[in-house]
């Protein structure tokens, strides 16, 4: 074969490949985006503090009757699950932003401080005003599936009555400090760690107890707490 005819048969070749691709990659996407455009689109959303979106990609899923995904499913995933869990979320997070007025910690001493009084003294309840809506689970337990926790309003009370119930695990605290990931944005600044051995979610030593975000003005709120690995929900 003459250098010219292979030239003119590798460029055929890069011609096919290129029309190929887009096809395929067309039909992959035909197949996948129907739960995971509209539910996964939905977690990233809720992950992203952004309950609207989420909230409109759920009410899509729904009116799209609710497709399956059939490589989830042959898997073993429970789908429905997924789903109501990640409602619940969200339902949850769009009250609190509508019933809740978030407040600030100015500098974190007074934060910890607060903190650890509050949940000493059964006085919970005075802090959900900091936490943030939508919360993550700090001992998070994904499957493989990608079904986890989604932390709600009642999973900081179950938090709180089972800190008081074992005094040992604050009396030790361990706040650990973390340094800023960009200046001008959001982060997890102080995480609440134990060195009481009562506390061992899920088995785990060492697991943090809940988090700290600092936002781009020095403010504090709580970004997340264990829920995962608690008594199940009533």
């Amino acid at each position: 074969m003459t250098v010219r005819l292979r030239a003119a048969f590798c460029g055929i070749c890069i011609v096919l490949l290129g029309a190929w691709i887009p096809a395929s990659a067309k039909r992959t996407s035909a197949v996948l985006s129907a739960y995971r455009r509209y539910v996964w689109g939905a977690r990233d959303a809720y992950d992203a503090g952004r309950f609207t979106k989420a909230h409109a990609l759920l009410a899509g899923y729904r009116e799209a009757g609710s497709p399956g995904d059939p490589i989830l499913e042959q898997a073993g995933c429970d789908l429905k699950a997924e789903v109501e869990e990640l409602r619940t979320a969200v339902k949850s997070a769009l009250q609190c932003q509508t019933e809740t007025p978030p407040k600030f910690w100015p500098e974190s001493e007074r934060a910890k401080v607060e903190i650890l009084l509050a949940l000493r003294e059964g006085k919970a309840s005075e802090l959900v005003p900091y936490v943030d809506c939508g919360p993550q689970d700090v001992t998070p337990q994904p499957t493989v599936c990608g079904t986890r926790r989604y932390p709600i309003a009642a999973d900081w009370a179950r938090l709180a009555d089972y800190l008081r119930a074992k005094t040992e695990i604050l009396a030790q605290p361990n706040w650990r400090q973390f340094p800023p990931a960009t200046p001008k944005s959001s982060y997890i600044r102080w995480i609440l760690y134990t060195y009481s051995l009562d506390w061992m979610p899920c088995g785990m030593s060492g697991a943090p107890i809940l988090s700290l975000r600092q936002d781009n003005k020095g403010r504090l709120r709580i970004a997340g707490y264990s829920a995962g690995c608690l008594d199940s929900r009533p």
